[in-house]
């Protein structure tokens, strides 16, 4: 622990800690870290980043707590520069790492004890952190002024030992502080005051000690993988198209031809297919082996001075510390170079790629929880996101009606496709999809398409035929993904489902064949998932409704409802008849049954799968049916406002009516009861938590009051709300969605500026950087929010300018 007096310019010389010194945890205080700064810069590898940053410059902590350590953060007051962190070891340890601004103000102290007693309340902790309090006298428990004092009434009354004796300081103060309530679990408690500098450019000194506590190291095993992308096609097309395919296509048993495509498939990549050993990511990309000899250096230099800490060793370390970090600063600059150089007019999506990568999120923590269930094996860890994602099923309703469809109706009954619209499909794959559950790779399908294409088109005639698909490409290959809060709770995951590569080129056909007629009956007040409809169009047509209201003086009452789990609640059974109602029958429907019918999904967790379970309701996403059959699915749903105008991109829908007077309330609340019934019959229920309204008028109009009711909840009143990545204000102003684009637009410019260097990256590289990442940023949806205040104006054309 130590304070770094910013980290910012420091990111490699924490980055050669974090690799050399084996440490499990690393507090820092003083970080000066904004939001600008991603948790993948801090720490790009091996560490969990738990981290409080101060709105103004200074100030800031952050806990690095490694991989290998069950850990999860616990809440804390926005304004107390407090990270709490749960280290679930045996026995489990609460760290708290606080930062007191100087001089130390009692009404802050006073917060920042009581944050820190609701959260720990009656359990053992380990309070570090810079206190600023260096007249305190913690022999006697004695400080001499009322903010000094409440620190020791602190430390008194939770029995709490500070262990640090020595200056933490140049100036010889002690400043830095680790309270404890068992000082008999901390050992080699040392004050790094010679030698051992691994921040500099910082006037305190770094603390290290030992916990003793246990800790279950969980191990992988890496098998040997195929490594298609150096493949030898052509002679693999070659040797494909020298099999004898006659007893196959022979075959009518759906299984029995997948099970047979696969093991020739399997077989000839073993072939023409290099393994290749997948290793844990220890080091980042740019680590040579000139680095790597430096590290092992830095390392055993460091065991030798924490076995003799006066020893000569201490100045050699220094030294060998210094030499690590500049080859790891020459080791990153020479990689991110390489980058620019090679793929910046080939293949720029390298580069796009390693940009992504800094910005998005870490790995699923070794500890996760579900409410009072924790786990912290893969096994366990698969379970309870697989337990979790299913949770959302819904139960099947009675059989579909289907006994003959609409007389009025156009039916689309029958389905063929010739081989060449399979070479088709399989020559146009995105070679970058992840492939499902059968390990069949896209890039291979797309380069094996001409010696593969009539097998599959024989396979994917028997499936029409029979109405029936592999169990394998009913099968969801589920990846959890971080959303928000807290990284050890599933709950705040999303699923992300992999399909098979083969299924999904025969659902283009199928979605081929009746999109032009479903896209016919859906309403035009949907805008999602239908072609030549965007974002941009609703939400004009939104703008164009408030504003024309507005200008009469009136004000516009607008809804926004929210489905709970929309896509994974759809019933089965009543999609069937509704694509049975729209003309969806005779063999198309058989298969589309088929398709719905007998789905399940497993977990997959650093390599490993969790065991089955039945997906009873939903349409997969990341599939080319699922969403047509979703706005199909609530397709009657603007229907039922007679009175109000609703319009829906997908499952996002917003009511919205011209409000004179309470009678025009009447109205819109009479809608928003036909649309309880209608979540009733359809079984998608509203998140009423996430229903609100918004009153748009002009600025100096009083509102019309009305308390409306949805469901058995009353809506709450907003003053603005965020719509389709848009943030619309009450008074129709936008300084607030200016601000979100600037903020957004100056965190990838600052990324962009530490990862490619001005000096070393060409004006052409910049420019498609500039154009690819930070155009769209100002652009999303700009007709829309275009600002007509000068100081909008301004702050966009300066901030523009520094791109």
């Amino acid at each position: 622990m130590w304070n770094a007096r910013s980290i910012v310019n420091k990111l490699q010389s924490l980055h050669a800690l974090l690799l050399s010194g084996d440490f499990h945890i690393i507090a820092i205080t003083e970080s000066w870290c904004s939001s600008f700064i991603t948790d993948k810069e801090i720490s790009p590898f091996g560490y969990f980043v738990y981290r409080h940053d101060r709105d103004t410059r200074g100030g800031g902590v952050f806990l690095a707590v490694s991989e290998s350590v069950p850990s999860r953060v616990l809440d804390s007051l926005s304004s107390i520069e407090l990270v709490v962190v749960d280290i679930l070891t045996h026995p489990s340890i609460i760290i708290c790492l606080a930062y007191v601004p100087p001089p130390p103000a009692f009404t802050y102290l006073k917060h920042l004890f009581s944050s820190i007693n609701a959260i720990v309340g009656d359990k053992d902790f380990i309070l570090l952190g810079d206190f600023n309090c260096p007249e305190t006298i913690w022999v006697s428990l004695h400080g001499d002024n009322p903010a000094f004092h409440s620190l020791c009434e602190f430390v008194f009354d939770q029995n709490l030992c500070q262990l640090v004796t020595v200056p933490t300081h140049v100036k010889g103060n002690v400043l830095d502080l680790v309270l404890t309530q068992k000082p008999e679990s901390i050992h080699d408690l040392c004050v790094h005051s010679d030698g051992f500098s691994p921040l500099p450019l910082s006037d305190h000194y770094p603390i290290s000690f030992s916990h003793s506590c246990q800790i279950s190291v969980s191990t992988h095993s890496h098998l040997p993988t195929l490594n298609y992308l150096k493949g030898d096609y052509v002679a693999l097309n070659d040797y494909l198209l020298d099999i004898d395919w006659e007893s196959y296509f022979l075959t009518e048993d759906v299984e029995q031809l997948l099970c047979f495509i696969k093991s020739v498939i399997y077989e000839s990549c073993c072939r023409f297919v290099p393994l290749q050993t997948s290793h844990s990511k220890r080091y980042p990309k740019w680590f040579t082996g000139h680095v790597r000899h430096k590290l092992h250096k830095v390392r055993s230099l460091r065991i030798k001075v924490a076995r003799s800490p006066g020893s000569s060793v201490a100045a050699i370390l220094k030294i060998a510390d210094q030499e690590l970090q500049t080859a790891i600063i020459e080791a990153k600059s020479s990689f991110e170079a390489d980058l620019v150089n090679k793929y910046a007019f080939s293949n720029d999506l390298k580069i796009f790629s390693h940009v992504q990568n800094l910005l998005g999120f870490q790995s699923i923590p070794c500890m996760m929880s579900l409410d009072s269930v924790s786990a912290s094996t893969d096994a366990g860890i698969e379970s309870l996101f697989n337990d979790f994602f299913h949770s959302v099923f819904s139960h099947p309703s009675a059989p579909p009606n289907v006994s003959s469809p609409p007389a009025d109706a156009d039916t689309v009954d029958n389905f063929s496709f010739s081989v060449s619209d399979v070479y088709k499909c399989l020559s146009s794959l995105d070679v970058h999809k992840c492939c499902g559950i059968d390990d069949i790779p896209a890039c291979l399908l797309q380069s094996c398409a001409i010696s593969l294409c009539e097998p599959i088109h024989h396979l994917f005639s028997q499936c029409v035929r029979l109405s029936y698909l592999p169990v394998e490409w009913r099968t969801h290959l589920v990846t959890p993904v971080y959303k928000s809060g807290d990284r050890s709770s599933v709950k705040n995951y999303r699923p992300i489902l992999l399909l098979c590569i083969l299924s999904k080129v025969l659902e283009r056909h199928i979605f081929e064949r009746i999109y032009p007629h479903i896209a016919a009956t859906i309403s035009h007040n949907q805008f999602g998932f239908k072609k030549q409809r965007s974002t941009l169009q609703q939400l004009l047509a939104h703008l164009n409704n408030i504003v024309s209201i507005v200008a009469q003086s009136k004000q516009v009452d607008v809804a926004y409802l929210d489905i709970k789990k929309a896509f994974d609640t759809v019933d089965h059974n009543l999609q069937l008849e509704k694509l049975w109602r729209c003309g969806i029958c005779g063999e198309m429907w058989g298969l589309i049954k088929a398709y719905l019918s007998g789905r399940q999904q497993c977990v997959t967790v650093r390599g490993c799968q969790s065991g089955l379970l039945p997906v009873t309701s939903g349409v997969p996403q990341g599939s080319f049916l699922g969403p047509l059959f979703f706005i199909l699915f609530i397709n009657d749903l603007p229907g039922c406002t007679i009175h109000s105008n609703m319009l829906l991109f997908a499952d996002d829908s917003k009511c919205s009516k011209s409000i004179a007077s309470s009678s025009d309330c009447l109205l819109l609340q009479e809608d928003l009861d036909r649309v309880c019934e209608w979540s009733t019959s359809s079984g998608l229920k509203f998140n009423f938590q996430k229903t609100f309204l918004v009153k748009y008028r002009r600025k100096m109009a009083a509102p019309i009051v009305f308390n409306y009711c949805f469901g058995e909840s009353i809506v709450p009143c907003n003053t603005s709300c965020k719509d389709l990545g848009i943030i619309f204000q009450e008074d129709l102003s936008w300084s607030a969605q200016v601000k979100a684009v600037l903020a957004k637009a100056y965190k990838t410019l600052s990324l962009l500026r530490r990862t490619f260097r001005a000096a070393s990256t060409p004006t052409v590289v910049k420019k498609k950087l500039y154009l690819s990442l930070i155009i769209p940023i100002f652009t999303y949806c700009a007709p829309i929010w275009r600002p007509s205040l000068i100081k909008d104006i301004m702050d966009i054309e300066v901030r523009r300018w520094l791109l």
